[in-house]
């Protein structure tokens, strides 16, 4: 049997829940804005088709629809608590599932990654970089 709680630090459940979710719906409106100013501003794009323009464009083209999926998934995990249907909560669940396996597979691939690299190179500042990098890496998680 899965462990269960009943409260979220100080509020009920269902309060720590939306929290949650107008937290994410906000984060993703946040990045729709920053992520289509940026796509707004290539105003040159059409006469520059270089590779660095058109990986740039790429980029914010896959977080602009990273954005938009975490905004629907928000959006239904705080209508499925006000209207209390757990199928629409679901979704969110498993995305939080998937992130944490995802999570836990690039740890394992840095700490691979690293020791490979400390037996294989007898260099201390590529080592510091190394280090520093995979400590980046993780912060994003």
């Amino acid at each position: 049997m899965l462990p269960t709680v009943s409260k979220f630090l100080c509020f009920r459940l269902k309060t720590g829940v939306l929290i949650i979710g107008w937290i994410q719906i906000i984060y993703a409106l946040l990045g729709i804005m920053a992520t289509t100013a940026i796509l707004a501003d290539h105003k040159d794009f059409p006469n520059d088709k270089s590779d660095m323009v058109l990986d740039h464009l790429s980029i914010a083209i896959i977080y602009l629809i990273v954005f938009i999926f975490v905004f629907v998934i928000g959006v239904l995990l705080v209508r499925g608590v006000t209207i209390e249907r757990s199928n629409l909560m679901r979704p969110w669940l498993t995305v939080q599932i998937a992130g944490v396996c995802f999570a836990s597979f690039a740890v394992l691939f840095y700490v691979v990654c690293f020791w490979v690299f400390i037996f294989q190179s007898k260099n201390v500042q590529a080592i510091v970089a190394m280090i520093i990098s995979s400590l980046v890496q993780l912060g994003k998680f």
